[in-house]
């Protein structure tokens, strides 16, 4: 006891100084904000569903922001991602209630889910949505390109709205260069689709620029953590079951498959693989969800097949104040797909960064103290969600724990009505790592 004592001791020690050390690291630099030094104030690298909230809110508190994307065309394909949670619809509210309302209008909410084990027939546990605080107690499920859809009118509208010459997106424009050398501004430098190059000057980058960001690499930000074994396929269907617009969850002994309603009738069908399938075969996974599930979809219409890994990495910053160069979305970190907890923690990674933003600039905060606390917070969020895959998946992996598995979903979702509020927060991204999503908004 003594020695655990004296080493727990010492751990807090390092653990006190770390975080000095850590903060002195931002005490020590000077940053300065001159309107007419830039030409905008904010230039956020890559268009998705992270950087046009970003320029959305941005745009919103009175600042000038310029989007630069190498993509001529956003793809009308993307799906992987189809949960909206209620911390995100929260955050949209506040920015534009007329976003929320869209989303609602193509998109199957979703407030109930069931449990089913091994035999595949009998419900274990049913998962409550409607006990969250209203009024979002529902999950939104679209497929992504719906959701960018709307984030792009919701901006364009925004940007109408501003009267500022400044605001606006450029496609075709692939960085290849930040340029801080100039302590009074950062400088971006981006070839057009006609092979000339320009540059815009401005007092903050913001990196949305996916998993394999240029911007974070640009910096030398290193990526901390690893890809897992855990392996999936996933597709649509047109929908043969009776659950409607509610979610389906079977764990049996040595399998795992969620199903999540779409629009249009359509099912989103995910299910566990032991090795990673490079080229998934359709009548394979029918096979194998009506194996596991005793669903047969094989005659059902299908819109998409695609198999994908899990990995967990999280920036070892978000912050490079060298570059004038912040963070955000899957530039930051790369969670788990499963129920869209990715795309989400990206948009309150946007919320909380463009009120951070807009504090700085203005000249309201310490920037060394806010950026650092934006850095500190978002990047305990996503190890938080990390974290919480990784003990997921453990239980789904092993079978002397399957079984406990099971027993604990059952008993959790069987108890009373607190107890049941509890799980379903907790399902809904309501509290990461102890801090909660939305933070600035009271979700």
């Amino acid at each position: 006891m003594l020695v655990a004592l004296v080493l727990l001791f010492i751990f807090s020690l390092i653990w006190f100084f770390c975080r000095r050390n850590d903060k002195k690291i931002y005490d020590d630099v000077s940053i300065t904000f001159h309107k007419h030094d830039v030409d905008v104030d904010v230039v956020i690298v890559g268009a998705g569903p992270v950087g046009m909230l970003l320029a959305n809110s941005l745009i919103k508190q009175g600042l000038r922001v310029k989007i630069l994307e190498k993509r001529k065309d956003r793809s009308q394909f993307l799906s992987r991602a189809i949960g909206i949670h209620p911390p995100s619809l929260q955050i949209f509210e506040k920015i534009d209630p007329q976003l929320v309302q869209t989303l609602k209008q193509k998109s199957v909410c979703v407030n109930h889910a069931v449990v089913l084990g091994n035999d595949r027939t009998k419900v274990i546990g049913e998962l409550n949505i409607e006990l969250c605080n209203k009024p979002f107690n529902f999950i939104l499920a679209c497929p992504q390109s719906v959701s960018e859809n709307a984030l792009e009118e919701s901006l364009h509208r925004t940007i109408q709205s501003s009267n500022c010459s400044e605001n606006g997106t450029i496609r075709s424009a692939k960085v290849v260069g930040i340029d801080s050398k100039n302590k009074r501004f950062a400088s971006v430098k981006y070839e057009i689709s006609d092979g000339t190059t320009h540059e815009i000057k401005c007092h903050f980058v913001v990196g949305c620029d996916g998993k394999n960001s240029f911007v974070r690499s640009e910096c030398g930000i290193k990526l901390d953590g690893r890809s897992y074994f855990d392996t999936f396929l996933m597709g649509d269907f047109s929908d043969n079951t009776s659950y409607g617009q509610s979610a389906a969850i079977f764990l049996g002994n040595d399998f795992m498959v969620e199903c999540f309603p779409l629009p249009n009738g359509v099912r989103r069908w995910v299910c566990s693989t032991e090795t990673q399938i490079e080229k998934p075969d359709l009548q394979e996974f029918c096979g194998m969800v009506k194996k596991r599930t005793l669903y047969d979809i094989s005659k059902q219409e299908n819109f998409m097949l695609s198999s994908y890994g899990v990995h967990g990495f999280v920036a070892q910053s978000m912050y490079d104040h060298s570059h004038r160069v912040i963070l955000a979305g899957d530039a930051a970190h790369q969670c788990s797909p499963l129920g869209g907890q990715g795309m989400n923690l990206g948009w309150d990674d946007a919320w909380n960064l463009s009120l951070t933003i807009k504090r700085v600039i203005n000249g309201d905060s310490n920037i060394n103290q806010d950026i650092h606390e934006y850095d500190k917070i978002q990047r305990r969020k996503a190890l938080a969600i990390i974290h919480r895959a990784e003990f997921n998946m453990i239980l789904g992996r092993k079978p002397s724990l399957i079984k406990l598995r099971n027993y604990f979903v059952k008993t959790l979702l069987a108890s009373y009505r607190p107890v049941q509020t509890v799980v379903a927060k907790y399902f809904t991204m309501r509290y990461i790592g102890n801090v909660s999503f939305g933070r600035f908004v009271g979700v």
